[in-house]
């Protein structure tokens, strides 16, 4: 009787399996090049062009989507990239790195900058972030989050669609505070 089970199980299994359909009906789904913006503008025109890439992943940085106050870059940078995509008929993903990527001119303004230090086996330098906690941070931060949204509820439907996730970095890889390492005052 086991035996009988194993076999079903087996053959349940491999006809579950060998559908190369998703539920979505959307079959191989290809590979997602994870790269910075500055690296998708070297190679956008061989990725656009690969039978074998289905959708981007593309790293935005505050400092580039928001080189100045209160002008943001979100068209130039992430409307053309979803320009591309939509040409080549792929989806899109993106994260915004913040932290260590914000932009100089908030330290202008009133904004602490911060030097750290690596805790444990993290093998990257010393690393200058915006103070989280400070008012001026969270003025520039939040009006930044706003702009963004604003800026996604104003696209297309058709756009709107081809974005498949987006990810936010406020602090660094493997950190899930945005401040876990030793402050040096």
């Amino acid at each position: 009787m086991r035996l009988i089970y194993v076999a079903l199980f087996t053959l349940i299994w491999n006809a579950a399996t060998s559908q190369n359909i998703s539920p979505r009906g959307i079959r191989n789904p290809g590979i997602a090049p994870y790269l910075h913006y500055g690296s998708y503008n070297l190679h956008s025109e061989a990725l656009l062009k690969s039978p074998h890439v289905r959708s981007l992943y593309i790293i935005y940085t505050w400092k580039d989507l928001q080189p100045e106050p209160g002008r943001y870059a979100f068209e130039e940078i992430i409307g053309r990239c979803l320009a591309d995509a939509k040409k080549a008929g792929l989806g899109i993903g993106f994260q915004i790195w913040f932290g260590p990527s914000a932009p100089d001119w908030i330290y202008e303004h009133g904004v602490l900058k911060v030097q750290v230090k690596p805790v444990g086996d993290y093998s990257y330098p010393d690393r200058e972030y915006p103070y989280y906690f400070a008012k001026e941070y969270l003025k520039y931060f939040y009006a930044f989050i706003d702009a963004f949204s604003n800026y996604i509820k104003k696209l297309p439907e058709e756009d709107v669609n081809r974005l498949l996730y987006y990810h936010v970095s406020e602090g660094f890889t493997g950190i899930q505070d945005p401040i876990r390492e030793q402050i040096n005052r």
